[in-house]
């Protein structure tokens, strides 16, 4: 990780300005390290699939989705559609988790934003297009 995202959700869930602390503290973490971060906040439905691919376009090496399986899922779609080799990060901030349960991540958000700092936790995933109907469907499979 060197030029890092944390792309987040301003308008899910009910504990809001916790989460934009929670996003502020994990930001200063990495840059205390030495990471190049930015913040970014989804606009509407969908963003984070456009925004994944616009910040693969800027040289971002990690994306981290801060939030719950909606991010992580649109962070995902960008990174396919990007076809890129970006590494996506997940930072479990959401109701459900369960794709960062399913990782086995820290379910603790600081926990996790350390454990990918120091322990750099990367693994690689098989990734596939599933047509559905007239749509595709992106799937992971680890």
């Amino acid at each position: 990780m060197r030029k890092v995202l944390l792309l987040y959700n301003p308008s899910s869930g009910q504990q809001r300005a916790r989460r934009a602390q929670l996003i502020a503290k994990i930001a200063n973490l990495y840059q205390s390290s030495g990471l190049e971060v930015e913040q970014w906040a989804t606009t509407h439905a969908g963003s984070a699939i456009e925004q994944t691919e616009d910040a693969v376009e800027a040289g971002f090496d990690t994306v981290i989705a801060c939030g719950g399986d909606g991010t992580a899922n649109e962070a995902i779609n960008g990174l396919m559609r990007a076809e890129s080799r970006c590494a996506l990060g997940v930072i479990p901030l959401g109701s459900g988790n369960l794709l960062a349960t399913d990782l086995r991540l820290p379910v603790n958000p600081l926990a996790a934003a350390q454990a990918m700092l120091l322990r750099h936790l990367a693994r690689s995933v098989a990734a596939a297009v599933a047509p559905v109907g007239s749509a595709a469907a992106h799937a992971v499979v680890w």
